[in-house]
């Protein structure tokens, strides 16, 4: 089909990080980054003690709510950094419909 300029539809599969890189919820800011930086990522998911997502930190998040407040990373819990609830999709939803819940 993408020989003759169709392109089949864009799966959210198609496009993410695997494996998901994780801090634990005890963690720290300057982990956080650090784990972004070493894996070339854009963000990490915050997990329970139990290992259960519980939220996502994000660049965004360590912008705005810690380098924006002169705050020291080291000193900063994810849990106060992270976004939460967690938002989810299924890996094998359309870009499209992902694009449709972050809108």
């Amino acid at each position: 089909m993408s020989e003759i300029g169709i392109r089949p539809r864009m799966l959210v599969k198609d496009v993410m990080t695997s494996p998901v890189i994780t801090i634990g919820e005890t963690g720290n800011a300057q982990k956080a980054a650090q784990l972004m930086d070493k894996n070339d990522v854009g963000g990490v998911i915050v997990t329970s003690k139990e290992g259960k997502p519980v939220g996502i930190i994000t660049e965004r998040d360590m912008i705005t709510r810690v380098l924006t407040k002169n705050t020291l990373p080291s000193s900063v819990n994810v849990k106060k950094v992270m976004t939460s609830p967690l938002l989810t999709i299924d890996p094998d939803e359309t870009l499209t419909e992902a694009a449709r819940k972050m809108s």
